[in-house]
């Protein structure tokens, strides 16, 4: 996974396929414009078995199928550093909900997992 800016991302990762969260306000007083959103690179032998099954400022999952296995849950997570302005802007409370909801979605998908 990687951080991606504000520009169209070259085609710079021969033999992967990307798959991209949702793009981020960059709440920076500065402006860097770094860092607006996040980019999953998948091997292309697996990209055609990898879907996106939500997206969110933060997180975004990815299912695997393996056939005759279990279906991967993969969650791609960015949260920025506690002295960030971002983080100061939004405040503790957004944090902890952001961090329950995660833990939400992790007992969603292990569930479905252990369905398949």
């Amino acid at each position: 996974m990687v951080e991606v800016g504000r520009e169209e991302l070259p085609d710079v990762f021969p033999g992967f396929q990307t798959f991209s969260g949702l793009p981020r306000v960059n709440r920076s007083e500065r402006g860097a414009g770094k860092g607006q959103g996040m980019l999953a690179l998948v091997k292309q032998k697996w990209a055609q078995r990898c879907s996106v099954v939500k997206r969110s400022e933060y997180v975004m999952w990815l299912r695997v199928d393996c056939p005759g296995r279990v279906s991967l849950f993969i969650a791609c997570v960015y949260f920025p550093p506690l002295v960030s302005v971002e983080w100061q802007q939004l405040g503790a409370e957004a944090w902890q909900a952001a961090y329950s909801d995660l833990q939400a979605d992790i007992a969603a998908y292990q569930a479905l997992a252990e369905c398949w």
